[in-house]
This record gives C-alpha cells, structure tokens and sequence, in this order.
C-alpha cells in the first residue's frame, strides 16, 4: 500500500482485547510545503467495573500480517519485527528478547509491546517514515518542523541513522551555517527563513533545545539569533512568551538575552557602516549631499526600536539620496557588513570561535568516519 501526499494519516476506532477507543479521530495530512496535524477529541477514560483504556489505531500502520503490537502513550501500531529490526538495532535487540510479550496482552495473537517514554505522534511520524517512502524525503522536499523534530527525536533514540541524518538535513535548510541571501518580501519582524519548513517562534525555541539536547551544535547559532529577534525574550516576559520559551535551557536563555545588545552593535557599526560620512567614494560627485544623506540616516538608525542585522534589505531611498559611485561603495559596504555578523554568531551565542569547527562537526554528523576535505 502507497501513501499518496493527500492521504491522510487516521486513528480508527478498533477496541483491543482489554480496552477500548471512544470517540476519537485524528489526522495527520501532509501535502506540498505543509502538513498539519488536526487532533480532534481524544476522548476520556471510562468508568466501568473493570477500568479500561482509550486507544487509538492509526489504520496506515495497522497491517494484518503484523506479528507485533507496539504501543506508545494511547495509540497503538501493528507492525512487523523483521522491518523493524532491518533499519534499527535497538529493535532488533529489544524484540528478540524471549521475555517479550510474554504473559502481557495479546491483540489476535500479537504481542503488545510498551514503549514509555515515546510520544505518540513521533512514533507515528518514524514508522510513517519508514513504511511509506514518500512521507518524509529528503530535501528539498518539502516537510514540517513537527514531522522531521518527532522523526529526529525517534530516530535517534532507536538508532536508525539514514532517517536522523535525512532529519538532520531537513533542519540544516533552514538553520545554515553559510549566510543567507539578503531578504526579499520578509514579512516584518520575521527573521528570513529558506528552508523545507517554516519555523514558528516556539518552533524555533524547540529546534534550539533539540539542537543542545540531540547534539547538533552547528544549528544552534541561527536558532539562537531567531529566537533573539523574534520577541520571544525580553527581559518582562508575557505569559504567551514564557510559554513558547520554557522548552530552552537557561543557559542558553542567558546567552540570546546577551547576545541581543550584541546584534544591535553589531549592525550598526558593521551592516550600516556606510552611514557613517567616512565611507564616502574617492570619487563621490557630490560629497556634501552624500555626507549629509548618511547623516541624517544614520540619526534615524539611532531611534529604531530593534535592528536585525539579516532582516535589513538595502532601501531603494538609500540609493536616491547618494550619487552613483557611493551607491556602489555602500552595497558592497552593506553586504560585506552582513558577512561579518554572520562570522561572529558562533561567538556571539557562545557556540564555537567559528563556523570552521561547526562546519567540520556538520560534516562528521553527514559523513561518519571521514575527515572534513578542507582538514
């Protein structure tokens, strides 16, 4: 059976030998840039004299001739041992064990097997993953941060590399350790974000803890700046705002409420440095209308609430107001500007000296056992 990218991902209503599923439907649908998990009512506990169960089945990853039951947090996949123990060894080593489903429950035969700790919809989205090969692919198809957060989170507790690294990749799209192209159409206040999935502001406070906790260093810088400039720290939080960010450690708090004086300094004194009069042509055709053009731009920058240094584009009055040559001076200016921010993130967040380490640690998560080229 082949998932189709408009079919959907859904939980029937099949009770188990010792429980039973009430009113429950969900999906999980993916189709192009987005797929978007609709939980509907998850139904309750019910009362009887003998205390039962709700679960769920998603029917995708309910085969009938599965010959085990995995079930985590209320949902429930019939699956086959030998697939799974064919892309990890953790399962392999985990249902070969005799004891297994021994004296438990038994679905039509089948041993159920617990997993606690595992939630619910990142086991769904990994077996998805590994029974359907269009479900999650590789970029740059197009994914969601839930989907390739819980298949990163999974893979990598049961040790299945291929769907880790292909997670890993989803994440180094939108998270880069090489420097963006400047802004185009960025929706204000909205770090530009080009990638297979479109970040949310808790979303990126998640990547940020998954990059820390799943040791994934080289995303950790960009994470960082988007989590500074996204409102999501400040130093009176609202309570939307706590929420978003209590998934973040403290440390890491810490270094993004540093960091956002850093910015700030940083795009004046690098990215708008042609306002300064000194960056003016050799030669400038009219060096008095220039110098006076970059000081009243500058006096302006000074009033601005908050300054991006990545979301800034080069204003289109910026060039009406200095000759032709300047203009030239202050874009090359205003680029090189933005490259030597992008230098000092590593450093500014307190990740690495530079993005030379963090490359070389990216390039050992994607080439095990070789040595980085440049090395």
């Amino acid at each position: 059976m082949r998932l189709h990218p408009q079919e959907r991902v859904s939980y029937d209503k099949t009770p188990s030998t010792n429980s039973r599923v009430v009113g429950v439907q969900e999906s999980a649908e993916y189709a192009g840039d987005s797929a978007e998990v609709a939980a509907g009512d998850r139904g309750a506990l019910v009362d009887n004299d003998e205390e039962e169960r709700t679960l769920k089945r998603v029917q995708e990853l309910w085969f009938d001739d599965g010959n085990i039951v995995l079930q985590a947090e209320d949902t429930q996949f019939r699956v086959h041992r030998s697939i799974l123990a064919i892309h990890s060894n953790v399962f392999r080593g985990m249902l070969s064990l005799p004891q297994v489903g021994c004296d438990e429950e038994k679905i039509d035969g089948c041993p159920v097997v617990f997993l606690p700790g595992d939630a619910a919809q990142d086991m769904t989205y990994l077996f998805m993953a590994i029974y359907y090969s269009d479900f999650f692919e590789s970029p740059p198809a197009p994914t969601t941060f839930a989907i390739a957060a819980g298949i990163l989170r999974a893979a990598t507790k049961y040790d299945i590399l291929m769907l880790r690294n292909r997670a890993v990749r989803h994440f180094d799209t939108v998270y880069p350790t090489e420097l963006p192209p400047s802004p185009v159409d960025t929706v204000a206040g909205i770090p530009p974000t080009f990638g297979t999935f479109q970040p949310s502001r808790q979303e990126d406070a998640e990547a940020l803890h998954l990059a820390r906790t799943l040791d994934l260093p080289w995303i950790r810088p960009y994470a960082m700046y988007r989590v500074s400039t996204r409102g999501l720290i400040a130093d009176q939080e609202t309570t939307q705002q706590a929420d978003e960010f209590q998934c973040v450690s403290v440390a890491d708090r810490f270094k993004c409420l540093q960091a956002q004086t850093k910015l700030l300094y940083a795009t004046l004194n690098d990215v708008l440095s042609f306002l300064r009069t000194s960056h003016t042509s050799h030669s400038c055709q009219s060096a008095d209308r220039c110098k006076q053009s970059r000081i009243e731009w500058m006096e302006e920058a000074l009033q601005w609430d908050w300054i991006d240094p990545f979301l800034i584009e080069f204003e289109p009055r910026w060039e009406k107001g200095l000759c032709e040559e300047c203009v030239c001076v202050a874009k090359a200016d205003f680029e090189d500007g933005r490259a030597i921010v992008w230098s000092k993130l590593p450093e500014m967040f307190s990740v690495a000296k530079s993005w030379d380490h963090l490359e070389t640690l990216k390039y050992r998560e994607h080439n095990p056992g070789l040595s980085h080229p440049d090395m």
